[in-house]
């Protein structure tokens, strides 16, 4: 994939960006590394995201990783701080910013869709305990009730 393509699936996985927490202008630069190479920026400033190619000289952080990996942020899969411990993504600049962009890329309609993907694997979870119910054995309570009226009766006759 070329710069323009890596650089517009991107983009699209920022989407609308989740700023209602963001109070400050914040200017992040992301550099794309290997496949794709170069840079856009992300900035919120009063209450707007905007996200367009180009270098942001005066950014108050300098984010660099490959495509696949900031795609990986960017949809969910991996938190920013994690890629920066396992050396996934390099930071340049004000790290405490790194939070403000963590909240930035995850959106509200992530945790509305995991609400809907784990309300869909609840009825499995059901499923799966009725199977069991019925799989269990009856239990022996019943037997033991009956044989304890015989020998009351039984011992009555004598």
């Amino acid at each position: 994939m070329n710069y323009q393509e890596v650089f517009e699936k991107l983009k699209n996985e920022i989407g609308l960006g989740n700023i209602k927490g963001v109070k400050e202008h914040v200017a992040f630069q992301i550099n794309i590394l290997g496949e794709g190479e170069g840079a856009f920026y992300i900035e919120a400033c009063e209450g707007e995201l905007h996200v367009e190619p180009y270098d942001y000289k005066d950014n108050d952080l300098r984010v660099e990783a490959e495509a696949s990996v900031l795609s990986e942020i960017f949809t969910g899969k991996l938190m920013l701080n994690a890629a920066v411990e396992s050396g996934k993504v390099i930071l340049f600049g004000n790290e405490e910013k790194a939070n403000v962009l963590q909240e930035i890329v995850t959106k509200e309609v992530k945790k509305e869709e995991k609400k809907a993907v784990a309300a869909k694997e609840e009825p499995k979870k059901e499923e799966v305990k009725k199977e069991e119910a019925k799989k269990a054995e009856p239990k022996k309570e019943t037997k033991a009730k009956k044989d304890t009226k015989k020998k009351s009766a039984s011992k009555k006759k004598k």
